[in-house]
């Protein structure tokens, strides 16, 4: 860096630390730099140089925080429910959720899934938590007792609540789940309507200002340690006779549901390596292997392909020899590019010679969705009839036919879990299934150089058809995966029976490490390099 960029950054960093209490979160400190940045004329990489420092600080901060908590054990979490009126079939319902908890276990990521027999928006805002007070977060979510529109049948109907914490004290639970169910009575009684609730383990039950009478039967079920409080109103202008079964519209139930520890997502939880707290934020990378292979990783959404050096793949006849040098002028400057939208894979060409994707011809552009995923397409760069040979790459997709809501909650609790917030191109991938792109050289330096196209996890393995990184080893699994969060490149552990290593020493499995260019990685007996992406004969 130049002694310029150098004075720069130290007068931007005096400038901004002056603005900070310690208190800030991510998203402040990012904009007060910026701010700052902007108003003194500071170049772009120098404001994003020190961004990345002052973030760095911050979680390592963090971390300390966190294990100077870990010697004090703290309170588990408590949720309670606030029914309203009771569910009633053919009734909305709106029941209003508070978590309290230890300020020490910070912000919560909750997830409510409601029973899909019950007509409810999963996308309702009501259902985003918001803290109301240091410790208590509160949010609602509304649902009718109705399936598509006419009443529901009797029957049992469920609600999972999944609450999972951002920062644990080591050897506390981080997630946590429990299971409310809602009984619908049958049309037979005789009397009126039936109060029914259900409560897993111990539970608070307030029916403070109901009355009973309005019930031909009143079933409450809870834990031994359960409390029910049956205060009625007293008798007079206030309270509602017999010929008026109505419930008071200031009455309300409320419970109190236990949270149990969610064992088996606890058990898929990634932790930090303590072993290498170093981040290096890259924009590319590559891994090199033993063999002389390199596969080269581009997380970004739009990748552009050409002659040029400008362009994010170099496409060239290589090595340099009167021969291949004719041949790569067929190649455009800027002849191709892929972008990932949320229906899957555009190629665009922006070529003189044109494109061909299992040999015909691209019309300005041609949209690949996942239903492709596991085929190879053929990409032909430069197809009209003047080209002697086409510059030919094998292109194949790697989807998650499988991904649901649970599975990007957790892409999500991954990157919250490093400090970060997910990426608009993982988001792309959910939507397409797309999770990686791969690009083969399929003649020139074939079966040496390859390209990997990094949207969400990518997975590192044996299977060419499953993992865009393949390995010459055979494994019945794979045995880990790279992803890419906050602008830094993460190795994951995935197998306990395959043995990984990054610079030799052992790496736990479901630990993430942070790689930085020049780390030797070991997956059994095969050593790759992780380093700075660089293609062949290019020097």
């Amino acid at each position: 860096m130049s002694h310029g960029n150098q004075f720069s950054e130290d007068v931007l960093l005096s400038l901004v630390t002056s603005h900070f209490s310690g208190n800030e979160t991510r998203d402040e400190i990012i904009a007060c730099i910026r701010a700052v940045g902007e108003s003194e004329g500071i170049p772009d990489d120098v404001v994003a140089s020190v961004t990345d420092k002052c973030l760095s600080q911050q979680r390592v901060g963090h971390q300390d925080e966190i294990e100077s908590e870990s010697s004090s054990p703290t309170q588990p979490p408590r949720l309670l429910v606030n029914w309203g009126e009771l569910p009633r079939i053919g009734h909305q319902v709106r029941p209003e959720f508070s978590l309290l908890c230890s300020v020490s276990l910070g912000s919560p990521d909750i997830a409510v899934t409601v029973d899909s027999d019950l007509d409810h928006n999963p996308e309702e805002p009501t259902r985003q938590p918001k803290m109301e007070d240091a410790g208590l977060w509160t949010f609602c979510i509304p649902f009718r007792m109705t399936t598509d529109g006419m009443d529901c049948r009797p029957g049992q109907y469920i609600i999972d609540v999944s609450v999972v914490f951002s920062r644990v004290p080591s050897a506390q639970p981080q997630c946590y789940h429990c299971r409310i169910r809602l009984n619908a009575p049958g049309g037979n009684e005789r009397h009126g309507s039936v109060l029914e609730i259900e409560g897993d383990g111990q539970s608070v039950v307030n029916l403070h200002g109901y009355d009973l009478r309005a019930f031909s039967r009143v079933v409450l079920k809870g834990g031994e340690e359960g409390i029910i409080n049956l205060q009625q109103l007293n008798a007079g202008a206030g309270a509602p006779d017999d010929s008026n079964p109505s419930i008071s519209t200031d009455s309300a139930v409320t419970f109190e549901y236990e949270l149990k520890t969610d064992f088996e997502l606890q058990r898929r939880m990634p932790s930090l390596s303590t072993q290498f707290p170093e981040r290096v934020c890259l924009e590319t990378a590559g891994l090199f292997f033993s063999d002389g292979r390199r596969i080269l990783l581009y997380p970004n959404r739009r990748l552009t392909l050409g002659r040029n050096r400008s362009n994010d793949v170099v496409i060239r006849f290589l090595p340099r020899s009167d021969r291949n040098d004719p041949l790569s002028r067929n190649v455009s400057r800027t002849h191709a590019i892929l972008e990932l939208t949320d229906l899957g894979l555009l190629v665009r060409d922006d070529s003189k010679t044109g494109l061909e994707l299992n040999y015909n011809v691209v019309k300005d552009e041609e949209l690949i969705s996942s239903e492709h995923a596991g085929e190879t397409v053929r990409f032909d760069l430069g197809c009209i009839v003047a080209v002697s040979q086409p510059f030919s790459l094998n292109l194949e997709m790697y989807a998650d036919h499988n991904s649901d809501k649970q599975t990007q909650e957790m892409d999500a609790l991954y990157c919250e879990f490093v400090g970060e917030r997910i990426s608009r191109i993982w988001r792309l991938a959910h939507q397409s299934e797309i999770n990686a792109v791969r690009l083969n050289r399929a003649e020139n330096l074939a079966g040496i150089e390859s390209y990997v196209l990094i949207y969400g996890p990518a997975l590192i393995g044996s299977s060419s058809a499953a993992c865009p990184i393949t390995l010459n080893s055979t494994y019945a699994e794979p045995p880990a995966r790279i992803l890419y969060m906050g602008r830094v490149f993460w190795l994951e552990r995935l197998s306990e029976t395959v043995a990984v290593s990054v610079n030799e020493q052992e790496v736990a499995c479901r630990s993430l490490v942070p790689l930085s260019p020049g780390m030797s990685l070991q997956f059994g007996d095969e050593e790759v390099v992780f380093n700075h992406a660089e293609q062949m004969f290019l020097d």
